[in-house]
């Protein structure tokens, strides 16, 4: 998929806040999720990866994963995310961005999540 025969959509940027002792990160479980926005031409690869696009809070033994949507690749609502996921922590955390994108391939049509 080189960038001359391809194009990119921003669909979902994953922000982990994970806690430096045991258990949960303070407060995540009350952070604001928006909603899911569905693009017909994506349902394929919405469904297949659902638990990477969709929004949404996990809570796991060490740490908390907040999944956030982003329809582009806007700084201001990344900000925005971040600081809702740092104002929710009353433990120390640490945060661990990153951003996944469905590219289709523009000679073939294929679609693939990275």
């Amino acid at each position: 998929y080189d960038s001359h025969c391809s194009s990119h959509h921003p669909i979902a940027g994953s922000v982990a806040a994970s806690s430096s002792s045991r258990g949960h990160v303070g407060g995540t479980a009350a952070l604001p999720i928006p909603q899911f926005v569905l693009d017909e031409t994506y349902t394929d690869i919405y469904s297949t990866f659902k638990k990477y696009i969709e929004p949404s809070v996990k809570h796991g033994p060490f740490s908390t994963t907040v999944n956030y949507q982003l329809l582009d690749l806007n700084t201001e609502a990344i900000a925005e995310y971040a600081r809702n996921v740092m104002f929710c922590q009353t433990n120390a955390f640490k945060i661990n961005a990153s951003v996944g994108y469905i590219l289709k391939n523009n000679e073939t049509q294929e679609l693939v999540f990275y």
